[in-house]
């Protein structure tokens, strides 16, 4: 609970409620897939990439290399500055392909692979991720669409607000 907490406060922009809520899911749970989540989530939004990969990393060794962790980790060395030629580039793609194996219906590996495709040279491919993306994110879209009981309506007028998913 404390770490879907986290994850909440985070995308709300309220990190420094977040980071006493993933600490506390830390010390609950420290050798547990939530514990190594909450770490890598943790130096993620706080920006500390080599934090980040090290947790990740971590929590992959010890048999727990669900997508998120391995989104995780791939977003991580991409964001840390490394180049096409480097050792981690080709980790940073091998987790991001195995991440969209494990979870092909998950938008959040897209936009990274996409990226990794685009450093390396592979237009195509990343032309294939962003637009394997804009479909997940259409089908999202005319889910919440379809969705039965009260809504609100969107600043397009008439439009659904997108409801906030929380991964774990």
């Amino acid at each position: 609970m404390h770490y879907e907490r986290g994850i909440l406060l985070s995308q709300i922009d309220e990190f420094d409620q977040s980071k006493s809520n993933f600490a506390l899911a830390r010390k609950l749970a420290p050798e547990s897939e939530i514990g190594y989540l909450a770490a890598a989530y943790e130096e993620l939004y706080a920006g500390n990439m080599p934090e980040t990969i090290a947790a990740a990393r971590e929590g992959i060794r010890k048999g727990f290399g669900n997508y998120i962790l391995l989104t995780i980790l791939g977003e991580g060395l991409m964001r840390s500055g490394i180049t096409a030629r480097q050792p981690e580039f080709s980790e940073a793609q091998i987790v991001l392909e195995r991440a969209r194996e494990l979870a092909p219906e998950k938008p959040a590996v897209y936009a990274n692979l996409a990226k990794a495709y685009q450093r390396r040279g592979n237009s195509d491919d990343a032309q294939d991720a962003l637009t394997a993306l804009a479909a997940l994110n259409q089908a999202q879209a005319e889910k919440i669409g379809e969705a039965s009981g009260d809504r609100k309506a969107g600043y397009a007028g008439g439009g659904v607000e997108q409801e906030t998913t929380v991964e774990h």
